[in-house]
């Protein structure tokens, strides 16, 4: 009876109408990731306020950590749900639920893992990710609170993703949603009314992530709406299914890592081209932190477009409806380009009133804000590598999803940085964001266009011999 409701819910992916898939599977997605920016934004408002810059600083370079262990996660969560998209889009929906106990396994084992690392090495990996003496005891404080709650976080985000592959898109925001609501509750009373500072603000998170990864786990074990179930007979790893997951989700593991990497290359390069005539290293990386706030305020609506047409592009792409599959990557590309056009204009007019709210004054005010226009220049261009990554992910073509991610993250930006860095100093760290921004964006267009054209062929020869068939 689960694999017959599992595939009937597939179905939908192969009838509906584009648009209307796309905002049913997109919305909850934007909500969700507007919600989780919305509590990033509030968490270094409250930082940034009541702590000082020193505190936005600490959470800054203490992040990647954070997003190393996202990429190991995603690694699995986005190539097993592809996976299972897939599977259920060639009707070979009795496979769902050993997907699904596998990718959990594998999630909690990495995730664990790589938490280990991190309370065994704390300060070589934030003295790594740019930290200076001055910023350290606050980042130590902070990474060693908020690590447990990343087995919590990614069980939420990257586990979160077969929710939607369930047919439950929806019950994945609220998921999601809910501990944001609670994390933005709790920063001020641990913050400012227990007066814990910077650990208050790492508790309240830690917590929260906690919340939102079981109401994950209850989901595919005691709801009664979900389609699969987590079993123990079923938390094992096969071989195939592992290295067929690794497979697909390794273009979503490098977009993570190296925008880890790079970022960690980012901060640090902002603190070593520190001199006297510009402002200091941890100023430069507060600034930055206050700039991807925002910044990705506006750009998840985009993302969480990207995110949601994998499994509806998946499952086309193996049921052979390649003329649907097509329409899907463009609508969703226009829609995601149309956001990010309209976030793209609020943050050049209003940089300084945005930096403001997180405790920015005089020449860190200008800072932030010079940082945060330079930062976005291109943010309209971001939606064809994000969502040709994606795409190509979907369809089962890892190595072009691949090139997409390292074209912006390791061929172009980490290079600029450091030599854009060497000739002028932080500023031309910060310029060789746009720069990578357009590299990787022309790449990724050329790639979409030369593989609609081909799945274009693909509709017209299958639709010529179902005419062929027809008059036999």
């Amino acid at each position: 009876m689960a694999h017959t409701d599992t595939a009937k819910r597939a179905d939908l992916l192969g009838t509906e109408r584009i648009f209307r898939l796309i905002l049913q599977y997109a919305l909850p997605a934007i909500a969700m990731m507007l919600i989780s920016s919305l509590y990033n934004i509030v968490d270094k408002m409250f930082v940034g306020n009541f702590v000082g810059q020193i505190g936005i600083t600490a959470t800054t370079v203490a992040h990647p950590a954070m997003r190393y262990i996202d990429a190991f996660a995603i690694l699995v969560g986005a190539g097993g749900s592809t996976l299972l998209a897939l599977r259920l889009g060639e009707g070979r929906s009795e496979e769902a639920e050993g997907i699904l106990g596998g990718s959990f396994l594998l999630i909690a084992l990495l995730s664990l893992a790589l938490i280990a690392l991190g309370y065994c090495f704390p300060v070589p990996l934030l003295h790594a990710f740019g930290a200076e003496e001055a910023v350290m005891p606050y980042a130590l404080t902070y990474l060693r609170i908020v690590l447990p709650g990343a087995f919590f976080n990614v069980m939420a985000n990257s586990f979160g993703l077969f929710v939607r592959v369930d047919g439950s898109p929806r019950r994945m925001m609220i998921c999601s949603v809910t501990g944001c609501v609670l994390n933005i509750i709790l920063d001020p009373i641990a913050i400012r009314v227990l007066g814990w500072g910077i650990a208050g603000a790492a508790a309240a998170t830690a917590f929260s992530q906690f919340i939102s990864g079981m109401m994950v786990i209850h989901y595919f074990t005691l709801s009664r709406r979900s389609t699969m179930k987590l079993h123990l007979r079923t938390l094992r790893l096969k071989a195939s299914n592992t290295f067929k997951t690794v497979e697909l989700g390794f273009s979503s593991f490098l977009q993570q890592f190296t925008g880890s990497l790079s970022q960690s290359v980012l901060l640090s390069c902002l603190a070593a081209f520190a001199t006297a005539a510009t402002v200091s290293g941890s100023v430069a990386q507060a600034s930055v932190g206050i700039t991807v706030s925002i910044g990705l305020f506006f750009l998840l609506p985009a993302l969480g477009i990207s995110s949601a047409i994998q499994p509806i592009i998946g499952y086309n792409y193996g049921a052979k409806n390649y003329g649907r599959t097509v329409d899907t990557l463009k609508t969703a590309t226009v829609l995601a380009i149309a956001m990010l056009t309209a976030g793209w204009i609020c943050i050049l007019i209003f940089a300084e009133p945005l930096c403001r709210m997180f405790g920015s004054q005089g020449a860190d005010l200008r800072h932030a804000a010079f940082t945060m226009r330079i930062y976005n220049l291109t943010l309209p261009l971001v939606p064809f590598s994000n969502v040709g990554a994606g795409f190509f992910q979907s369809i089962g073509q890892p190595k072009k999803a691949i090139l997409i991610s390292l074209s912006r993250q390791v061929l172009c930006l980490i290079p600029m940085v450091l030599i854009l860095g060497s000739f002028f100093g932080q500023t031309g760290v910060l310029w060789a964001i746009p720069v990578a921004d357009v590299v990787s964006s022309t790449t990724a267009l050329v790639l979409m266009i030369r593989e609609c054209k081909k799945l274009r062929r693909m509709e017209q020869k299958s639709g010529m011999q179902a005419e062929v068939l027809q008059n036999k």
